[in-house]
């Protein structure tokens, strides 16, 4: 910046290092939202610096404020900082802004001191690496962050990785990603693995893969993926007709079919997919009362394939075989014949 302006670097450390007591913090989350006048200038010259920086289109890059959460647009992390119904946070501007190369490394480890222990900077100079490439620079910034937080790096790696089809490098890192931590987080990154070798190879490669005892068969499903995304029904019908005939459960392959289905239908349709009805006899077949989870998964992708149901007698046939009330009290009316308000 021109003139005598404070530098970007500066102007974040006056913001971090700016006394604001409990009082002022609890004014701040109540109306009127009283905001330190001590914050506003400096408050404004960080928003004018982060909105300069927006993309021309697009939400991207990818940014994250926490050491442990999950990456946002930094148009939406913008948006949220600019909201006047809360305390400007200078550590989460902090890791926008190197999220868009506006802080230099040295900038950053100058600043590091200054800010809190569950701050995702380092993180996100890790998903600036990655987007870049630089997978070596990212495993190097991934050994920096502290307090035992450096598996959820590792796992923005195993991601760019999976995504990539790439089962050596994946693996190699398995044991930096604490799989025992964040099971969900752990389960999503193993699904993005199969479905990447599946893209970058084929099916049977990701199945495999799947078979590894790191991975688990309940993964095999994702291996299909690729026949749902290209609304491919016939391709999916075919393979699992076929080659991968058993190798799913009735319900996973019912469900990869229902999806894929739903993806093949226009809005509304006039008529039924011409797989639409042996996919529904097929559900309907699965004994409700055999298991109450079964009974709940058979509902709910019976109760799913609404948008794709174009013929009254199909949806009649679905509608008596659900157990569950409310999908039942949902299923009435077919989708062309929706009013615009509802």
């Amino acid at each position: 910046m021109s003139g005598n302006l404070p530098s970007l670097k500066d102007t974040l450390v006056a913001g971090l290092t700016l006394p604001i007591s409990d009082v002022e913090r609890e004014a701040a989350r109540t109306p009127p939202y009283s905001i330190p006048a001590a914050v506003v200038p400096i408050r404004d010259r960080v928003l004018e610096e982060l909105v300069s920086r927006l993309p021309s289109a697009g939400d991207e890059p990818p940014t994250v404020t926490r050491v442990l959460s999950r990456p946002r647009d930094y148009r939406f992390e913008v948006q949220m900082l600019a909201c006047s119904q809360r305390l400007f946070e200078f550590a989460d501007a902090t890791c926008a802004l190197i999220a868009v190369d506006a802080l230099t490394s040295d900038e950053v480890d100058s600043i590091a001191p200054l800010l809190p222990e569950s701050c995702g900077f380092r993180r996100q100079q890790v998903l600036n690496r990655i987007a870049a490439g630089d997978l070596a620079g990212a495993r190097a910034l991934a050994t920096r962050i502290d307090d035992g937080y450096a598996w959820r790096a590792y796992r923005d790696i195993g991601f760019a990785l999976a995504d990539r089809g790439d089962v050596k490098g994946f693996f190699a890192d398995w044991k930096r990603y604490a799989a025992g931590q964040d099971r969900a987080g752990m389960a999503l990154l193993k699904e993005h693995l199969i479905a990447g070798v599946a893209r970058h190879q084929d099916w049977n490669a990701a199945v495999t893969v799947a078979a590894n005892k790191r991975i688990g068969p309940s993964f095999v499903c994702h291996a299909f993926t690729g026949f749902v995304d290209a609304a491919d029904v016939d391709g999916l019908w075919e393979v699992l007709t076929g080659a991968a005939q058993g190798l799913l459960p009735e319900l996973g392959e019912l469900a990869l079919l229902a999806a894929t289905i739903r993806q093949a239908t226009p809005h509304n349709p006039e008529r039924n997919h011409p797989l639409l009805d042996t996919v529904v006899d097929r559900l309907i077949a699965i004994d409700p009362t055999a298991d109450k989870a079964v009974m709940r998964g058979r509902d709910s992708e019976l109760f799913a394939l609404w948008p794709a149901i174009g013929e009254q007698s199909t949806l009649d046939r679905v509608r008596k075989a659900v157990r569950t009330p409310g999908y039942k009290r949902e299923l009435t009316t077919l989708p062309r014949e929706m009013s615009p308000s509802r």
